[in-house]
Protein backbone atom coordinates (compact mmCIF):
# COMPACT_ATOMS: atom_id res chain seq x y z
CA UNK A 1 0.00 0.00 0.00
CA UNK A 2 2.82 2.65 0.95
CA UNK A 3 4.47 1.59 -2.50
CA UNK A 4 1.45 2.63 -4.30
CA UNK A 5 1.09 5.53 -2.71
CA UNK A 6 4.51 6.58 -3.30
CA UNK A 7 4.24 5.83 -7.03
CA UNK A 8 1.24 8.46 -6.85
CA UNK A 9 2.79 11.12 -5.36
CA UNK A 10 6.12 10.49 -7.61
CA UNK A 11 3.32 10.54 -10.56
CA UNK A 12 1.38 13.85 -9.73
CA UNK A 13 4.73 15.62 -8.88
CA UNK A 14 6.13 14.65 -12.53
CA UNK A 15 3.01 15.73 -13.92
CA UNK A 16 3.05 18.92 -12.30
CA UNK A 17 6.40 19.21 -13.47
CA UNK A 18 5.69 19.05 -16.77
CA UNK A 19 2.00 21.29 -16.51
CA UNK A 20 4.37 24.23 -14.95
CA UNK A 21 6.57 23.91 -17.87
CA UNK A 22 3.98 23.64 -20.60
CA UNK A 23 1.66 25.96 -18.77
CA UNK A 24 -0.55 25.67 -21.91
CA UNK A 25 0.04 23.08 -24.29
CA UNK A 26 -1.63 23.17 -27.88
CA UNK A 27 -4.59 20.88 -28.55
CA UNK A 28 -6.37 21.58 -31.93
CA UNK A 29 -7.26 24.31 -35.15
CA UNK A 30 -5.94 27.66 -34.73
CA UNK A 31 -5.34 30.47 -37.16
CA UNK A 32 -2.59 32.72 -38.20
CA UNK A 33 -2.19 36.05 -39.99
CA UNK A 34 -4.15 39.37 -39.32
CA UNK A 35 -7.08 38.91 -36.84
CA UNK A 36 -6.10 35.05 -35.78
CA UNK A 37 -4.86 33.82 -33.06
CA UNK A 38 -1.40 34.46 -33.99
CA UNK A 39 -0.21 37.01 -35.67
CA UNK A 40 2.49 35.12 -38.27
CA UNK A 41 3.35 31.45 -39.00
CA UNK A 42 6.57 31.82 -36.72
CA UNK A 43 4.97 33.10 -33.85
CA UNK A 44 2.91 30.05 -34.17
CA UNK A 45 5.48 27.56 -34.51
CA UNK A 46 7.30 29.99 -31.54
CA UNK A 47 4.67 29.13 -28.89
CA UNK A 48 4.10 25.35 -29.88
CA UNK A 49 7.34 25.14 -28.90
CA UNK A 50 7.04 26.94 -25.51
CA UNK A 51 3.59 25.52 -24.80
CA UNK A 52 4.35 21.99 -25.66
CA UNK A 53 1.23 20.07 -27.55
CA UNK A 54 -1.27 17.73 -25.47
CA UNK A 55 -2.91 16.56 -29.06
CA UNK A 56 -2.45 16.96 -32.58
CA UNK A 57 -2.59 20.76 -33.92
CA UNK A 58 -3.79 22.61 -36.96
CA UNK A 59 -2.17 26.14 -37.89
CA UNK A 60 -5.28 27.22 -40.97
CA UNK A 61 -3.52 30.21 -42.25
CA UNK A 62 -5.57 32.82 -43.27
CA UNK A 63 -5.07 33.30 -47.19
CA UNK A 64 -2.50 36.11 -48.31
CA UNK A 65 1.10 36.16 -49.25
CA UNK A 66 3.25 35.49 -46.15
CA UNK A 67 7.14 37.41 -46.64
CA UNK A 68 8.66 35.39 -43.91
CA UNK A 69 11.00 32.22 -44.27
CA UNK A 70 9.57 30.56 -42.08
CA UNK A 71 11.68 27.58 -40.06
CA UNK A 72 10.53 24.88 -37.96
CA UNK A 73 13.31 23.75 -36.17
CA UNK A 74 13.66 20.73 -33.57
CA UNK A 75 10.15 18.85 -32.40
CA UNK A 76 7.09 20.27 -30.90
CA UNK A 77 7.10 18.20 -27.44
CA UNK A 78 4.16 16.14 -26.31
CA UNK A 79 3.48 16.80 -22.96
CA UNK A 80 2.48 13.14 -22.24
CA UNK A 81 5.56 11.39 -23.31
CA UNK A 82 7.66 10.28 -26.02
CA UNK A 83 5.28 9.81 -28.71
CA UNK A 84 4.92 12.84 -31.30
CA UNK A 85 1.52 14.88 -32.23
CA UNK A 86 0.66 16.11 -35.96
CA UNK A 87 1.23 19.43 -36.19
CA UNK A 88 -0.30 21.11 -39.75
CA UNK A 89 -0.22 24.08 -41.78
CA UNK A 90 -2.29 24.54 -44.56
CA UNK A 91 -5.33 27.55 -45.59
CA UNK A 92 -7.78 28.74 -43.34
CA UNK A 93 -10.99 27.72 -46.06
CA UNK A 94 -12.80 29.71 -47.05
CA UNK A 95 -16.38 29.51 -49.45
CA UNK A 96 -14.86 30.08 -52.38
CA UNK A 97 -11.65 28.10 -53.40
CA UNK A 98 -10.02 30.84 -54.81
CA UNK A 99 -9.64 32.70 -52.02
CA UNK A 100 -7.75 30.42 -50.19
CA UNK A 101 -4.15 30.81 -51.51
CA UNK A 102 -1.32 31.25 -49.34
CA UNK A 103 1.98 32.13 -50.42
CA UNK A 104 5.04 31.91 -48.43
CA UNK A 105 7.84 33.96 -50.08
CA UNK A 106 10.60 33.05 -48.35
CA UNK A 107 9.87 28.99 -48.35
CA UNK A 108 9.69 26.94 -45.50
CA UNK A 109 12.69 25.00 -43.81
CA UNK A 110 12.44 21.99 -41.21
CA UNK A 111 14.96 20.75 -39.61
CA UNK A 112 15.24 18.11 -36.91
CA UNK A 113 10.94 17.89 -36.46
CA UNK A 114 8.68 14.98 -36.92
CA UNK A 115 4.87 14.70 -37.67
CA UNK A 116 4.81 17.56 -40.15
CA UNK A 117 2.29 18.19 -43.01
CA UNK A 118 2.58 21.17 -45.15
CA UNK A 119 -0.62 21.29 -47.03
CA UNK A 120 -2.30 23.06 -50.17
CA UNK A 121 0.25 26.00 -49.74
CA UNK A 122 2.30 28.20 -52.24
CA UNK A 123 5.98 28.40 -52.27
CA UNK A 124 8.31 31.02 -54.28
CA UNK A 125 11.77 30.12 -53.03
CA UNK A 126 13.07 26.71 -52.79
CA UNK A 127 12.12 23.73 -49.81
CA UNK A 128 14.57 22.36 -47.43
CA UNK A 129 13.51 19.14 -45.10
CA UNK A 130 14.95 17.34 -42.67
CA UNK A 131 13.01 15.21 -39.98
CA UNK A 132 10.93 12.49 -39.76
CA UNK A 133 7.59 11.55 -40.89
CA UNK A 134 7.49 14.75 -42.96
CA UNK A 135 4.15 15.42 -45.25
CA UNK A 136 4.34 17.75 -48.26
CA UNK A 137 0.66 17.57 -49.64
CA UNK A 138 -1.24 19.41 -52.55
CA UNK A 139 1.37 22.27 -52.60
CA UNK A 140 2.81 24.64 -55.42
CA UNK A 141 6.11 24.81 -55.93
CA UNK A 142 6.06 27.60 -58.44
CA UNK A 143 9.47 26.12 -60.62
CA UNK A 144 11.43 25.50 -57.12
CA UNK A 145 13.26 22.60 -55.53
CA UNK A 146 12.42 20.42 -53.41
CA UNK A 147 15.44 18.69 -51.08
CA UNK A 148 14.93 16.36 -47.98
CA UNK A 149 17.59 14.56 -45.73
CA UNK A 150 18.37 13.40 -42.73
CA UNK A 151 21.69 12.61 -40.96
CA UNK A 152 22.69 10.32 -39.96
CA UNK A 153 20.97 7.28 -41.22
CA UNK A 154 19.68 5.28 -38.91
CA UNK A 155 18.72 1.46 -40.32
CA UNK A 156 16.40 1.01 -37.30
CA UNK A 157 14.62 4.20 -37.15
CA UNK A 158 12.16 4.94 -40.38
CA UNK A 159 12.89 8.58 -41.20
CA UNK A 160 10.05 9.03 -44.03
CA UNK A 161 9.19 11.88 -46.44
CA UNK A 162 5.86 12.31 -48.17
CA UNK A 163 5.90 14.41 -50.96
CA UNK A 164 2.37 13.88 -52.80
CA UNK A 165 0.11 16.03 -55.05
CA UNK A 166 2.17 18.79 -55.53
CA UNK A 167 2.48 20.42 -58.65
CA UNK A 168 5.34 23.00 -60.36
CA UNK A 169 8.41 21.46 -59.02
CA UNK A 170 11.84 21.64 -60.15
CA UNK A 171 14.93 19.30 -58.92
CA UNK A 172 13.89 16.76 -56.18
CA UNK A 173 16.18 15.61 -53.99
CA UNK A 174 16.36 12.66 -50.75
CA UNK A 175 19.47 11.87 -49.00
CA UNK A 176 19.81 9.59 -46.16
CA UNK A 177 16.28 8.31 -45.76
CA UNK A 178 14.75 5.25 -44.62
CA UNK A 179 11.69 5.46 -46.55
CA UNK A 180 10.25 7.87 -49.46
CA UNK A 181 7.05 8.42 -51.30
CA UNK A 182 6.41 10.65 -54.07
CA UNK A 183 3.26 10.24 -55.78
CA UNK A 184 0.87 12.30 -58.11
CA UNK A 185 3.16 14.93 -58.65
CA UNK A 186 4.60 17.02 -61.60
CA UNK A 187 8.39 17.11 -61.68
CA UNK A 188 9.90 19.15 -64.70
CA UNK A 189 13.51 19.04 -62.94
CA UNK A 190 15.18 15.28 -62.06
CA UNK A 191 14.26 13.29 -59.35
CA UNK A 192 17.39 12.33 -57.49
CA UNK A 193 17.83 9.58 -54.43
CA UNK A 194 21.34 9.57 -52.31
CA UNK A 195 22.20 6.74 -49.88
CA UNK A 196 18.30 5.82 -49.61
CA UNK A 197 16.93 2.63 -48.72
CA UNK A 198 13.20 2.72 -48.97
CA UNK A 199 11.34 4.08 -52.00
CA UNK A 200 7.27 4.18 -53.73
CA UNK A 201 7.43 6.37 -56.64
CA UNK A 202 3.92 6.18 -58.43
CA UNK A 203 1.69 8.19 -60.69
CA UNK A 204 3.94 11.22 -61.81
CA UNK A 205 5.06 13.30 -64.29
CA UNK A 206 9.17 13.70 -64.50
CA UNK A 207 10.30 15.78 -67.28
CA UNK A 208 14.18 15.45 -66.79
CA UNK A 209 14.22 11.24 -65.33
CA UNK A 210 15.63 10.00 -62.03
CA UNK A 211 18.94 9.14 -60.60
CA UNK A 212 19.68 7.34 -57.66
CA UNK A 213 23.05 6.75 -56.54
CA UNK A 214 24.26 4.30 -53.58
CA UNK A 215 20.57 3.22 -53.05
CA UNK A 216 19.50 -0.31 -51.39
CA UNK A 217 16.76 -2.32 -50.68
CA UNK A 218 13.40 -2.04 -52.26
CA UNK A 219 12.00 0.87 -54.75
CA UNK A 220 8.75 0.76 -56.47
CA UNK A 221 8.26 2.74 -59.50
CA UNK A 222 4.67 2.60 -60.92
CA UNK A 223 2.08 4.52 -63.63
CA UNK A 224 4.51 7.27 -63.97
CA UNK A 225 5.21 9.39 -67.16
CA UNK A 226 8.96 9.72 -67.30
CA UNK A 227 11.16 11.63 -69.99
CA UNK A 228 14.79 10.92 -69.73
CA UNK A 229 16.96 8.12 -68.49
CA UNK A 230 15.93 6.72 -65.46
CA UNK A 231 19.78 4.83 -63.23
CA UNK A 232 19.59 3.31 -60.06
CA UNK A 233 23.10 2.47 -59.06
CA UNK A 234 23.42 0.43 -55.57
CA UNK A 235 25.43 0.52 -52.51
CA UNK A 236 28.31 -1.74 -53.23
CA UNK A 237 28.28 -3.25 -50.02
CA UNK A 238 24.12 -4.22 -50.76
CA UNK A 239 21.74 -4.54 -53.30
CA UNK A 240 18.55 -2.55 -54.92
CA UNK A 241 15.59 -4.38 -55.77
CA UNK A 242 13.81 -2.43 -58.67
CA UNK A 243 10.24 -3.28 -59.64
CA UNK A 244 8.98 -1.06 -62.41
CA UNK A 245 5.01 -1.44 -63.37
CA UNK A 246 3.10 0.14 -66.05
CA UNK A 247 5.15 3.14 -66.69
CA UNK A 248 5.66 5.09 -69.84
CA UNK A 249 9.86 6.40 -70.03
CA UNK A 250 11.24 8.21 -72.79
CA UNK A 251 15.08 7.53 -72.38
CA UNK A 252 16.87 4.07 -70.88
CA UNK A 253 17.02 2.48 -67.85
CA UNK A 254 19.93 1.12 -65.71
CA UNK A 255 18.89 -0.89 -62.93
CA UNK A 256 19.87 -3.48 -60.71
CA UNK A 257 18.10 -6.95 -60.19
CA UNK A 258 14.23 -6.45 -59.69
CA UNK A 259 10.74 -6.72 -61.93
CA UNK A 260 9.65 -5.25 -64.75
CA UNK A 261 6.16 -5.89 -65.71
CA UNK A 262 4.22 -3.92 -68.42
CA UNK A 263 6.20 -0.89 -69.65
CA UNK A 264 6.57 0.92 -72.63
CA UNK A 265 10.30 2.41 -72.65
CA UNK A 266 11.40 3.74 -75.42
CA UNK A 267 15.05 4.91 -75.87
CA UNK A 268 16.67 7.49 -79.08
CA UNK A 269 20.18 6.65 -78.56
CA UNK A 270 22.13 3.91 -80.03
CA UNK A 271 25.42 4.22 -77.88
CA UNK A 272 22.95 2.78 -75.02
CA UNK A 273 20.66 -0.08 -74.17
CA UNK A 274 17.44 0.78 -73.76
CA UNK A 275 17.08 -1.87 -70.62
CA UNK A 276 20.48 -2.41 -68.96
CA UNK A 277 19.90 -4.64 -65.95
CA UNK A 278 22.52 -7.01 -63.78
CA UNK A 279 22.30 -9.63 -61.75
CA UNK A 280 19.26 -12.22 -62.02
CA UNK A 281 16.14 -9.93 -62.85
CA UNK A 282 13.22 -12.00 -60.96
CA UNK A 283 10.32 -11.08 -63.69
CA UNK A 284 10.57 -9.58 -66.96
CA UNK A 285 7.49 -9.73 -69.24
CA UNK A 286 4.59 -7.40 -71.40
CA UNK A 287 7.00 -4.64 -71.90
CA UNK A 288 7.34 -3.25 -74.91
CA UNK A 289 11.26 -1.97 -75.66
CA UNK A 290 12.13 -0.16 -78.12
CA UNK A 291 15.40 1.78 -79.64
CA UNK A 292 14.39 4.55 -81.83
CA UNK A 293 18.09 4.88 -82.80
CA UNK A 294 18.46 1.39 -83.76
CA UNK A 295 21.04 -0.01 -81.01
CA UNK A 296 20.39 -2.91 -78.58
CA UNK A 297 17.23 -2.69 -77.00
CA UNK A 298 18.37 -4.78 -73.94
CA UNK A 299 21.35 -6.41 -72.46
CA UNK A 300 20.77 -8.51 -69.60
CA UNK A 301 23.70 -9.33 -67.28
CA UNK A 302 22.80 -12.84 -65.40
CA UNK A 303 25.41 -14.33 -63.07
CA UNK A 304 23.32 -16.87 -61.98
CA UNK A 305 21.64 -17.72 -59.29
CA UNK A 306 17.46 -18.52 -59.41
CA UNK A 307 16.40 -19.15 -62.29
CA UNK A 308 14.29 -15.89 -63.40
CA UNK A 309 11.40 -15.47 -66.18
CA UNK A 310 11.63 -13.37 -68.99
CA UNK A 311 8.86 -13.45 -71.98
CA UNK A 312 6.44 -12.25 -73.35
CA UNK A 313 8.16 -8.96 -73.76
CA UNK A 314 8.69 -6.66 -77.78
CA UNK A 315 11.62 -5.78 -78.71
CA UNK A 316 12.25 -3.34 -81.42
CA UNK A 317 15.32 -1.73 -83.17
CA UNK A 318 13.82 -0.94 -86.79
CA UNK A 319 14.80 -4.18 -87.88
CA UNK A 320 18.69 -2.98 -86.97
CA UNK A 321 21.25 -5.85 -85.63
CA UNK A 322 22.66 -6.26 -82.10
CA UNK A 323 18.69 -6.35 -80.76
CA UNK A 324 19.65 -8.39 -77.50
CA UNK A 325 22.99 -8.27 -75.80
CA UNK A 326 23.25 -11.25 -73.58
CA UNK A 327 25.79 -11.73 -70.56
CA UNK A 328 26.31 -15.29 -68.72
CA UNK A 329 29.42 -15.91 -66.15
CA UNK A 330 29.78 -18.54 -69.12
CA UNK A 331 29.13 -16.45 -71.91
CA UNK A 332 30.52 -12.74 -72.42
CA UNK A 333 29.01 -10.11 -74.37
CA UNK A 334 26.74 -12.42 -77.15
CA UNK A 335 24.63 -10.27 -79.51
CA UNK A 336 21.74 -11.65 -81.15
CA UNK A 337 20.23 -10.10 -84.06
CA UNK A 338 16.63 -11.85 -83.61
CA UNK A 339 14.37 -12.61 -80.53
CA UNK A 340 14.03 -16.71 -81.63
CA UNK A 341 17.87 -16.97 -82.12
CA UNK A 342 18.41 -15.16 -78.06
CA UNK A 343 15.34 -18.22 -77.08
CA UNK A 344 17.58 -21.00 -78.82
CA UNK A 345 20.33 -19.97 -76.54
CA UNK A 346 19.62 -19.28 -73.45
CA UNK A 347 15.66 -20.04 -72.78
CA UNK A 348 14.16 -16.45 -72.38
CA UNK A 349 11.59 -14.69 -74.90
CA UNK A 350 10.26 -17.85 -75.89
CA UNK A 351 6.50 -15.75 -76.51
CA UNK A 352 8.43 -12.57 -77.22
CA UNK A 353 8.15 -10.50 -80.86
CA UNK A 354 9.73 -8.01 -82.76
CA UNK A 355 7.14 -5.96 -84.08
CA UNK A 356 6.56 -2.06 -85.20
CA UNK A 357 4.53 -0.26 -83.10
CA UNK A 358 2.15 2.75 -83.27
CA UNK A 359 2.24 5.61 -80.75
CA UNK A 360 0.01 8.41 -80.49
CA UNK A 361 2.96 10.63 -80.58
CA UNK A 362 6.62 10.91 -79.72
CA UNK A 363 5.35 12.46 -76.43
CA UNK A 364 2.14 9.99 -75.77
CA UNK A 365 3.17 6.99 -75.74
CA UNK A 366 -0.64 5.60 -75.76
CA UNK A 367 -0.89 2.75 -78.37
CA UNK A 368 -2.29 4.69 -81.58
CA UNK A 369 -5.54 3.15 -83.92
CA UNK A 370 -2.84 1.31 -86.00
CA UNK A 371 -1.38 -1.05 -83.01
CA UNK A 372 -4.93 -1.59 -81.84
CA UNK A 373 -5.77 -5.47 -81.91
CA UNK A 374 -1.96 -6.20 -83.21
CA UNK A 375 -1.26 -9.72 -82.00
CA UNK A 376 2.28 -9.17 -81.78
CA UNK A 377 1.22 -7.24 -78.65
CA UNK A 378 -0.66 -10.20 -76.98
CA UNK A 379 0.66 -10.70 -72.90
CA UNK A 380 0.62 -12.74 -70.76
CA UNK A 381 -1.99 -12.42 -67.41
CA UNK A 382 -0.16 -11.22 -63.81
CA UNK A 383 -1.93 -11.21 -60.78
CA UNK A 384 0.28 -7.91 -59.77
CA UNK A 385 -0.87 -5.37 -63.16
CA UNK A 386 -4.81 -5.47 -63.28
CA UNK A 387 -5.05 -2.19 -64.46
CA UNK A 388 -3.12 0.21 -66.89
CA UNK A 389 -1.27 3.39 -66.53
CA UNK A 390 -4.48 5.23 -66.38
CA UNK A 391 -5.93 2.91 -64.02
CA UNK A 392 -8.37 1.19 -67.05
CA UNK A 393 -9.22 -2.66 -65.77
CA UNK A 394 -6.64 -5.12 -68.15
CA UNK A 395 -8.00 -8.36 -69.98
CA UNK A 396 -8.08 -11.11 -67.59
CA UNK A 397 -6.87 -13.25 -70.51
CA UNK A 398 -5.22 -11.27 -73.11
CA UNK A 399 -3.67 -8.25 -71.42
CA UNK A 400 -1.95 -5.72 -74.03
CA UNK A 401 2.15 -5.60 -73.37
CA UNK A 402 3.23 -2.30 -72.36
CA UNK A 403 1.88 0.09 -70.42
CA UNK A 404 -1.67 0.70 -71.78
CA UNK A 405 -4.51 -1.35 -72.31
CA UNK A 406 -6.98 -0.96 -75.28
CA UNK A 407 -10.12 -1.71 -73.81
CA UNK A 408 -12.01 -1.33 -76.88
CA UNK A 409 -10.28 -3.13 -79.33
CA UNK A 410 -9.72 -6.80 -76.99
CA UNK A 411 -7.25 -9.45 -78.38
CA UNK A 412 -9.35 -12.05 -78.61
CA UNK A 413 -8.23 -14.58 -81.08
CA UNK A 414 -4.73 -15.73 -81.57
CA UNK A 415 -4.51 -17.28 -85.23
CA UNK A 416 -1.17 -19.51 -85.35
CA UNK A 417 -2.35 -20.79 -89.05
CA UNK A 418 -4.32 -20.18 -91.99
CA UNK A 419 -4.20 -22.21 -95.27
CA UNK A 420 -6.07 -23.04 -98.62
CA UNK A 421 -5.88 -25.75 -100.93
CA UNK A 422 -8.13 -26.59 -104.44
CA UNK A 423 -9.95 -29.75 -105.39
CA UNK A 424 -10.81 -29.09 -108.91
CA UNK A 425 -13.47 -25.51 -108.45
CA UNK A 426 -13.44 -26.42 -104.85
CA UNK A 427 -11.56 -23.75 -102.60
CA UNK A 428 -11.14 -25.19 -99.13
CA UNK A 429 -9.43 -22.94 -96.48
CA UNK A 430 -8.25 -24.29 -92.93
CA UNK A 431 -7.26 -22.18 -89.92
CA UNK A 432 -6.45 -22.86 -86.36
CA UNK A 433 -6.36 -20.63 -83.26
CA UNK A 434 -4.12 -21.26 -80.39
CA UNK A 435 -6.45 -19.15 -77.89
CA UNK A 436 -9.87 -17.29 -78.07
CA UNK A 437 -11.49 -15.10 -76.37
CA UNK A 438 -15.49 -13.70 -76.72
CA UNK A 439 -15.45 -14.88 -80.05
CA UNK A 440 -18.56 -14.93 -82.11
CA UNK A 441 -17.20 -16.58 -85.46
CA UNK A 442 -15.41 -15.99 -88.51
CA UNK A 443 -17.28 -14.08 -92.20
CA UNK A 444 -15.17 -16.28 -94.82
CA UNK A 445 -14.83 -13.16 -97.55
CA UNK A 446 -13.50 -13.74 -101.63
CA UNK A 447 -12.78 -10.82 -103.82
CA UNK A 448 -10.93 -11.68 -107.14
CA UNK A 449 -7.66 -10.52 -108.39
CA UNK A 450 -7.91 -7.14 -110.55
CA UNK A 451 -11.32 -7.16 -110.39
CA UNK A 452 -12.24 -3.37 -111.11
CA UNK A 453 -14.27 -2.97 -108.16
CA UNK A 454 -11.99 -4.82 -105.78
CA UNK A 455 -15.38 -6.02 -103.49
CA UNK A 456 -14.82 -8.44 -100.81
CA UNK A 457 -18.28 -10.73 -100.88
CA UNK A 458 -19.05 -12.72 -98.08
CA UNK A 459 -19.78 -16.28 -98.78
CA UNK A 460 -20.04 -17.71 -95.74
CA UNK A 461 -19.90 -17.82 -91.48
CA UNK A 462 -18.17 -20.45 -89.13
CA UNK A 463 -19.12 -20.28 -85.61
CA UNK A 464 -16.24 -19.74 -82.97
CA UNK A 465 -15.72 -21.42 -79.33
CA UNK A 466 -16.64 -18.16 -77.74
CA UNK A 467 -13.75 -18.36 -74.87
CA UNK A 468 -10.98 -21.17 -75.05
CA UNK A 469 -7.59 -21.51 -74.24
CA UNK A 470 -7.14 -24.68 -76.38
CA UNK A 471 -5.89 -25.26 -79.68
CA UNK A 472 -9.15 -24.99 -82.06
CA UNK A 473 -9.57 -26.71 -85.82
CA UNK A 474 -11.94 -25.08 -88.65
CA UNK A 475 -12.41 -25.73 -92.00
CA UNK A 476 -14.70 -24.17 -94.75
CA UNK A 477 -15.08 -25.15 -98.22
CA UNK A 478 -15.99 -22.72 -101.22
CA UNK A 479 -17.47 -25.10 -103.77
CA UNK A 480 -17.66 -24.31 -107.47
CA UNK A 481 -15.61 -21.27 -107.96
CA UNK A 482 -15.38 -19.77 -111.63
CA UNK A 483 -11.82 -19.73 -112.92
CA UNK A 484 -9.46 -17.21 -112.08
CA UNK A 485 -7.12 -16.12 -109.21
CA UNK A 486 -9.02 -15.42 -106.13
CA UNK A 487 -8.16 -13.42 -102.73
CA UNK A 488 -9.59 -14.99 -99.42
CA UNK A 489 -10.12 -13.28 -95.81
CA UNK A 490 -11.54 -14.21 -92.05
CA UNK A 491 -13.41 -11.36 -90.52
CA UNK A 492 -13.48 -12.55 -86.99
CA UNK A 493 -16.00 -10.92 -84.90
CA UNK A 494 -16.39 -10.77 -80.95
CA UNK A 495 -19.89 -11.12 -79.52
CA UNK A 496 -19.88 -7.28 -78.56
CA UNK A 497 -19.45 -6.63 -82.32
CA UNK A 498 -15.56 -5.97 -82.40
CA UNK A 499 -13.48 -7.35 -85.33
CA UNK A 500 -10.83 -7.96 -87.19
CA UNK A 501 -9.43 -9.03 -90.43
CA UNK A 502 -6.84 -12.17 -90.98
CA UNK A 503 -6.18 -12.07 -95.11
CA UNK A 504 -4.39 -15.31 -96.55
CA UNK A 505 -0.43 -14.60 -97.24
CA UNK A 506 -1.57 -16.03 -100.78
CA UNK A 507 -3.48 -16.13 -104.02
CA UNK A 508 -5.67 -18.88 -104.89
CA UNK A 509 -5.98 -20.11 -108.27
CA UNK A 510 -8.96 -22.12 -110.08
CA UNK A 511 -8.04 -23.26 -113.20
CA UNK A 512 -9.71 -24.07 -116.37
CA UNK A 513 -11.69 -26.97 -116.64
CA UNK A 514 -10.76 -29.16 -119.08
CA UNK A 515 -13.70 -30.63 -119.94
CA UNK A 516 -17.66 -29.76 -120.72
CA UNK A 517 -19.86 -30.74 -118.31
CA UNK A 518 -23.27 -29.86 -116.41
CA UNK A 519 -23.66 -30.62 -112.86
CA UNK A 520 -26.80 -31.47 -111.32
CA UNK A 521 -29.13 -28.88 -109.79
CA UNK A 522 -28.42 -28.44 -106.05
CA UNK A 523 -30.53 -28.60 -103.97
CA UNK A 524 -32.92 -31.34 -105.89
CA UNK A 525 -35.83 -31.23 -105.08
CA UNK A 526 -35.73 -27.94 -104.37
CA UNK A 527 -38.48 -25.29 -103.89
CA UNK A 528 -37.84 -22.32 -104.88
CA UNK A 529 -34.67 -22.01 -105.18
CA UNK A 530 -31.80 -23.91 -106.80
CA UNK A 531 -28.07 -23.74 -108.35
CA UNK A 532 -27.03 -24.68 -111.74
CA UNK A 533 -23.43 -25.08 -112.38
CA UNK A 534 -21.51 -26.05 -116.02
CA UNK A 535 -17.91 -25.94 -117.08
CA UNK A 536 -16.69 -24.79 -120.20
CA UNK A 537 -12.97 -25.39 -121.07
CA UNK A 538 -12.88 -23.15 -123.88
CA UNK A 539 -14.99 -19.35 -124.72
CA UNK A 540 -18.21 -19.83 -126.50
CA UNK A 541 -21.81 -18.26 -126.51
CA UNK A 542 -23.66 -20.04 -123.80
CA UNK A 543 -27.31 -21.07 -123.65
CA UNK A 544 -29.64 -22.23 -120.99
CA UNK A 545 -32.91 -22.60 -121.33
CA UNK A 546 -35.51 -24.45 -118.97
CA UNK A 547 -38.57 -26.72 -120.03
CA UNK A 548 -41.48 -28.27 -118.53
CA UNK A 549 -42.58 -31.85 -118.43
CA UNK A 550 -44.03 -31.74 -122.36
CA UNK A 551 -40.93 -30.12 -123.46
CA UNK A 552 -42.15 -26.90 -123.31
CA UNK A 553 -39.47 -24.04 -122.98
CA UNK A 554 -40.36 -22.21 -120.15
CA UNK A 555 -37.23 -19.98 -119.62
CA UNK A 556 -34.47 -19.16 -121.07
CA UNK A 557 -31.61 -18.59 -118.14
CA UNK A 558 -28.52 -17.88 -119.70
CA UNK A 559 -27.84 -16.38 -123.34
CA UNK A 560 -24.37 -14.86 -123.65
CA UNK A 561 -20.75 -15.08 -124.60
CA UNK A 562 -18.64 -16.89 -121.34
CA UNK A 563 -14.60 -17.07 -121.75
CA UNK A 564 -13.73 -20.49 -120.24
CA UNK A 565 -14.04 -21.65 -117.25
CA UNK A 566 -16.83 -22.99 -113.97
CA UNK A 567 -19.99 -21.09 -113.42
CA UNK A 568 -23.45 -21.22 -111.77
CA UNK A 569 -26.87 -19.67 -112.16
CA UNK A 570 -29.19 -19.87 -109.75
CA UNK A 571 -33.28 -20.91 -110.81
CA UNK A 572 -35.90 -19.20 -109.16
CA UNK A 573 -39.65 -21.48 -109.69
CA UNK A 574 -41.08 -19.44 -107.01
CA UNK A 575 -43.73 -18.66 -110.48
CA UNK A 576 -44.12 -21.92 -111.61
CA UNK A 577 -46.06 -24.93 -110.71
CA UNK A 578 -44.68 -27.96 -108.80
CA UNK A 579 -43.59 -30.48 -110.87
CA UNK A 580 -40.57 -32.16 -113.64
CA UNK A 581 -38.36 -29.78 -115.47
CA UNK A 582 -36.02 -29.91 -117.55
CA UNK A 583 -32.72 -27.96 -118.35
CA UNK A 584 -30.51 -27.98 -121.48
CA UNK A 585 -27.33 -26.54 -122.12
CA UNK A 586 -25.54 -25.65 -125.52
CA UNK A 587 -22.08 -24.10 -125.99
CA UNK A 588 -20.52 -25.15 -129.14
CA UNK A 589 -20.80 -28.38 -130.12
CA UNK A 590 -21.44 -29.54 -126.37
CA UNK A 591 -25.34 -30.12 -125.33
CA UNK A 592 -26.21 -31.79 -121.99
CA UNK A 593 -30.10 -32.36 -120.18
CA UNK A 594 -30.81 -32.91 -116.86
CA UNK A 595 -34.10 -33.64 -114.87
CA UNK A 596 -34.98 -31.19 -111.80
CA UNK A 597 -37.83 -31.61 -109.36
CA UNK A 598 -39.84 -28.82 -107.60
CA UNK A 599 -42.05 -29.19 -104.50
CA UNK A 600 -43.98 -26.33 -103.10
Amino acid sequence: MKTLILSSLIFSLLFLSASNSYSNPLNGTYTVGNGGNYPTINSAIDDAHLQGLSGPVIFEIIPGIYYDSIVISGKFINIYGDDFFSVTFRPRLSYSPANNYVMITGGISISGSTNIYIEDLSFDSDVNVEGKDIFYINNDFNGHSFTAHYYPINPNNEHNCNLIDNKNLMDVSFEHLYKITVNNNFISGKLKFFSCRVGTIENNVIDNGIFAESVWWYFTLSKNKINGNVVFLNLWTSWVFCSFYNNFITGSVIADEGRFINNTIINNSADTSTVFMESPPLYIANNIFINKAGGNVVNYRYWGGYTPFIDYNLYYNYSNDSLIQYSTSGLYNATFDNVPDFYNLSGFDEHSTSVPVSFVSPADLHLAASSYGDYGLIGIPNTLITDDIDGELRNSLYPYKGADEILDFPLPVELSLFSSSVNENDVILNWVTTSELNNSGFDIERSKVNASDNEWLKIGFVKGNGTSSNTNTYEYTDKNVNSGKYNYRLKQIDFNGNFKYYNLSEEVTVGIPGKYSLNQNFPNPFNPETIISYQIPSDHNVLIKIYDISGKEVLTLVNEYEVAGSYEIKFNGSNFASGIYYYQIEAGEFKATKKMLLVK
